[in-house]
């Protein structure tokens, strides 16, 4: 039972990866890369479909067994992303709200929060922990180096320099 139940991000909207929305954003990226070949930093506006889009494709390309996976930015200023996992044999509806850390030479996401099921955090995120652990999904393996990250209501802002 404690597996159970879906915990609910922080906004009351549909974020779905769609057909074309990664692929816009990949060209955009690709085009955002051919600009910092001048050596300027250079801003993207990233929405949650795309991200949603990128984020399973991401965790897709890393077999990493996510069902429904979505990305919310929050008005907060974090972001948070749901999908369905199995842990201990057992399918449940994960949250996990977090940043993403630029601070270093590759970006890498900070997980600041983790709910399963009706699971708490306490408990939810050792397992969760091994999980993302087992399968290295926090560090972002980008060529360009994301310097800023400014998360608004559906958007993310995104300021890059080439490495």
């Amino acid at each position: 039972m404690a597996f159970t139940g879906a915990p609910e991000p922080c906004v009351d909207r549909d974020s779905e990866p769609a057909p074309g929305a990664g692929q816009t954003l990949a060209e955009n990226w690709r085009q955002l890369a051919n600009v910092l070949a001048g050596s300027q930093d250079v801003e993207l506006v990233v929405t949650e479909d795309e991200a949603s889009t990128i984020g399973a494709e991401y965790l897709e390309d890393r077999d990493v067994p996510v069902e429904d996976f979505r990305l919310y930015f929050c008005p907060g200023g974090y972001a948070e992303a749901t999908g369905k996992v199995g842990i201990l044999g057992l399918n449940s509806n994960v949250l996990l709200r977090g940043t993403l850390d630029v601070a270093g030479r590759e970006s890498r996401v900070d997980i600041d929060e983790v709910r399963a099921g009706r699971i708490p955090d306490s408990i939810a995120r050792p397992l969760v922990g091994l999980f993302v652990d087992e399968e290295n999904i926090v560090e972002l393996p980008l060529a360009e180096q994301i310097t800023a990250i400014e998360y608004r209501n559906g958007t993310a802002l995104v300021t890059a320099s080439a490495n």
